[in-house]
């Protein structure tokens, strides 16, 4: 919770002095009324192509300054905590099973999700690399995949977690690491037509983690 606190008011003070965050009602244009004293109706605006380009400009500084603060809590993060914690993946899921999203909560706060669009294998995925206060810390991964006659558009309905404790310690860097194999069986259309429809859903999980000293 500090480290969010902290994140978010740098972030504040930024867009604040940036010029982006402004008190007060946003301005309204005037409307006519008709005979019979009833509002009358706008005609649709013409595209106005000099305000996208504005809008473009304005979308493009935005961005620039939310790097630029990102930059600045990394280094603001690295001077107030000097623990520093980086966690890594690797998961292998069997067809027929696709993984559709990969998920990292750290002391039960979302820090990491993707979401895949295809049969995806994770070789080695970064999921955290930053600053946090010494101490004990809970990670927490999940993983979500679809069977083959998962319907594309409802959530995925296999699903599998696994937890780690850390233990960060002062000027030390601490690498904690997720290695998932899921496999299975889940039913195919004939078994789904059937009276006795039958599947089967596996996921074996390693977790680890080391701390060596800056």
């Amino acid at each position: 919770m500090e480290r969010r606190k902290v994140r978010l008011c740098i972030a504040i003070g930024v867009l604040v002095s940036a010029g982006m965050l402004r008190a007060g009602p946003p301005e309204s244009a005037a409307t006519g009324t008709g005979p019979d004293g009833a509002p009358a109706a706008s005609p649709a605006p013409a595209l106005d192509v000099r305000a996208l380009g504005e809008l473009s400009l304005e979308h493009s500084r935005v961005r620039d300054v939310l790097l630029a603060t990102e930059a600045r809590l990394a280094a603001l993060e690295e001077k107030v905590f000097d623990s520093r914690l980086r966690v890594r993946l690797q998961a292998e899921i069997d067809r027929p099973f696709r993984l559709v999203e990969v998920a990292l909560l750290l002391d039960g706060e979302l820090a990491f999700r993707q979401e895949f669009s295809g049969p995806a294998t994770v070789e080695s995925l970064k999921l955290f690399d930053g600053f946090l206060s010494p101490g004990r810390h809970l990670l927490e991964v999940r993983l979500a995949a679809r069977g083959p006659q998962d319907p594309e558009a409802g959530p995925p309905g296999y699903r599998a977690a696994s937890g780690l404790v850390v233990h960060l310690r002062e000027k030390s860097t601490t690498d904690a690491e997720f290695n998932a194999d899921g496999d299975g069986d889940p039913p195919d259309a004939a078994d789904l037509k059937g009276n006795e429809p039958d599947g089967t859903w596996k996921v074996s999980f390693k977790a680890r983690f080391e701390t060596v000293p800056r």
